[in-house]
């Protein structure tokens, strides 16, 4: 498998990232005059990026800030260009449908080097926030903010990274013929599908979550293995001992790569049963137990390490954990037991029930002209337009005119009545709302809560208001003049 030098990788990295902030600073360029909704659409299409509210909240103000040059310039394009090709190589490597080690491997190597110039820049940030003379309060706020919203998850990064690697050594055991002496841990089910993915001879419903499942659990078992193999080094065995914290990097960082495997294989188990795909279920639900598993003998080593590692004390420390775990959830978290899945598979029913009579619903509503829906839809983006055009002013520090009386910020206990407001900003005459719940409703009980939340935010004194879902998406906008309306996601 070809490894490019550390040297050759740096620069290939320091390529796309200059690559990325010549494209950032000609969206930023373009965005001058642009209200959000144009904005949010300009970015996803020109730097293949869906900015959530906060962040594209912050591309605005970078497009509208003047400052020519230093860090208040510098540091937020990083940080976007960045994030940017963090998303893409993550976003790649969780996509694909097959498994060829160069490509893998490539992505791993990309995402370590990401990894690093994230740690870097972070690094940079906060020397110059303390030691950089040119910057004043506002600019070290500014700096601050513009970090926090568009920096990497490095939790990420690390987890992609780590699957990474291990994807293209089972890639490279594929690709050789190796894969059963070369993989003991693997069950003959588990090389089969490494071995389709392999072959690209997969179907729709293969499960890419139950693949990266499989290998991050033997990954673990192996780094597992090789601990209990070191064993407990004496105070004059310095070779193993830096064997021993090596291997307790390499450890934390698979943890790391489990929980987030872990993360995907509930979220996609909880689709498959509600959308009554049973098998895929069933085998989210196997590599979900599997991993789990392997976390009871994990994470008690990595509590102590240097503990007694007896397999009485391991053994003692894995039944807390799973106590543990089995009180996280009797309040609602946590693995589930086996008597339990009853219950849960009772629940989505009651989901897909509600589902299908939304449904139902939905369909005896379609009998309206195409020609009505269409101007009904024109309309709402009207006023989604105007609401975001008169935005862009504020974006730009335009102080509107006209206003009698500072607003007032309600309390998300004042806007509960109306919604499930989790959290609430204003800026001058406009507020955004940050609601849960959202995709829950349908279209009829959405815009219900934009105009019971209009309401209220007119009586303390607002000219505008975006609803923010669960997911950070812009998806209503209210003005005190023209009322509220459904923003629909750009296509």
């Amino acid at each position: 498998m070809g490894v490019a030098p550390p040297a050759a990788r740096s620069h290939q990295l320091r390529d796309r990232l200059d690559l990325l902030a010549i494209q950032i600073d000609a969206l930023l360029e373009s965005l001058t005059e642009s209200n959000l909704l144009e904005a949010r659409r300009s970015i996803t299409r020109e730097l293949h990026f869906e900015p959530r509210a906060e962040e594209l909240q912050t591309i605005a103000r970078m497009a509208s800030d003047d400052c020519a040059g230093g860090p208040r310039r510098s540091f937020p394009r990083r940080f976007l260009g960045t994030r940017i090709l963090g998303d893409r190589t993550v976003k790649r490597l969780q996509e694909a449908r097959t498994l060829d080690p160069e490509p893998m491997k490539e992505s791993a190597d990309l995402l370590r080097d990401l990894l690093g110039e994230s740690r870097r820049l972070e690094a940079e940030l906060e020397q110059a926030l303390e030691a950089d003379p040119s910057l004043n309060h506002k600019d070290r706020d500014y700096l601050l903010k513009s970090g926090d919203a568009l920096s990497c998850s490095q939790e990420v990064l690390l987890a992609n990274a780590v699957l990474a690697y291990r994807l293209a050594e089972l890639a490279e055991a594929a690709a050789t013929g190796s894969l059963e002496s070369a993989e003991p841990r693997l069950t003959e089910a588990e090389r089969n599908r490494v071995a389709a993915f392999a072959a690209e001879n997969i179907t729709e419903e293969s499960s890419r979550a139950g693949l990266d499942a499989v290998a991050i659990r033997t990954h673990t078992e192996g780094l597992l293995s090789a601990w209990n193999e070191l064993g407990q080094p004496s105070e004059d065995d310095t070779d193993r001992r830096v064997g021993r914290d090596e291997l307790l990097i390499r450890m934390q960082d698979a943890q790391t790569a489990l929980d987030a495997v872990s993360s995907r294989i509930q979220i996609q188990q909880d689709g498959a049963l509600v959308a009554q795909v049973d098998s895929l279920a069933d085998e989210l639900r196997d590599a979900g137990r599997g991993l789990f598993s392997i976390k009871l003998r994990l994470v008690p080593i990595l509590r102590a390490p240097y503990d007694d590692t007896s397999e009485d004390n391991l053994q003692r420390l894995r039944g807390e954990l799973a106590e543990s775990a089995a009180e996280e959830q009797a309040v609602g978290g946590g693995p589930r037991r086996e008597t339990e899945d009853e219950i849960y598979l009772g629940a989505l029913k009651d989901m897909r029930s509600r589902k299908e009579k939304q449904d139902l619903e939905f369909r005896k509503t379609e009998k309206i002209s195409d020609a009505k829906r269409a101007r009904r839809r024109m309309a709402v983006m009207l006023v989604a337009a105007g609401a975001l055009a008169v935005t862009s002013a504020i974006v730009n520090f335009v102080v509107l005119p006209g206003t009698k009386r500072a607003p007032v910020e309600p309390t998300t206990q004042e806007l509960r009545p109306a919604a499930k407001a989790k959290r609430v900003e204003a800026a001058g005459p406009m507020m955004i709302t940050h609601v849960d719940g959202w995709n829950d409703l349908d279209g009829n009980a959405r815009q219900a809560q934009v105009d019971k939340l209009g309401e209220i935010v007119k009586d303390d004194g607002f000219q505008m208001m975006f609803v923010v879902n669960e997911y950070g998406e812009v998806a209503a906008a209210w003005d005190h003049t023209t009322g509220g309306g459904l923003v629909e996601a750009p296509q």
